[in-house]
């Protein structure tokens, strides 16, 4: 889907793409949809089992001193922070080209299309949408979590 995103990217001469646009915009948008109605919900699961795992994970190998706990902290971390980082920029990429139509001298007809256009993006569920803030927000919970359960086995 990036590739098509790449191409729509506006080229100030080429005012003959008025029409591919719209009608590859409208296709991507279907695709999109539709991905997000089959994979939405397997992110959300992904997410919480990864999630689950590390946390568990960085108290084994904060506890338990276990080298095999620290590679898997880093090998999941590692994945879960490409997969989320190359979502982000699909997000990322599709509202960069919506930016790049905007402020051309185009005929009415596609400047009332365009206001309708919204930056194709995956969902999370019904969590909202991908983007590069999440991952932040996932390490933050891994961390606190993590923490939370270190302090807690050493009191007790």
């Amino acid at each position: 889907m990036q590739e098509y995103l790449s191409i729509l990217i506006r080229d100030p001469g080429a005012s003959d793409k008025l029409l591919y646009f719209a009608k590859c915009y409208s296709r991507l948008r279907v695709a999109q949809i539709q991905w997000n109605y089959y994979l939405g919900h397997y992110y959300t699961y992904y997410i919480v089992v990864v999630v689950t795992s590390l946390t568990l994970n960085v108290y084994q190998a904060v506890t338990a001193h276990s080298p095999k706990a620290m590679f898997a902290v880093f090998v999941m971390g590692y994945c879960l922070s490409l997969l989320m980082l190359s979502l982000a920029e699909h997000l990322e990429m599709s509202e960069m080209v919506l930016r790049s139509w905007k402020y051309q001298h185009e005929p009415k007809w596609f400047r009332k299309f365009h206001k309708s256009c919204r930056p194709l993006c995956t969902q999370n569920g019904g969590f909202g949408f991908i983007d590069r803030r999440i991952c932040l927000t996932l390490l933050e919970i891994i961390v606190s979590n993590s923490t939370s359960l270190i302090i807690s086995s050493q009191n007790g």
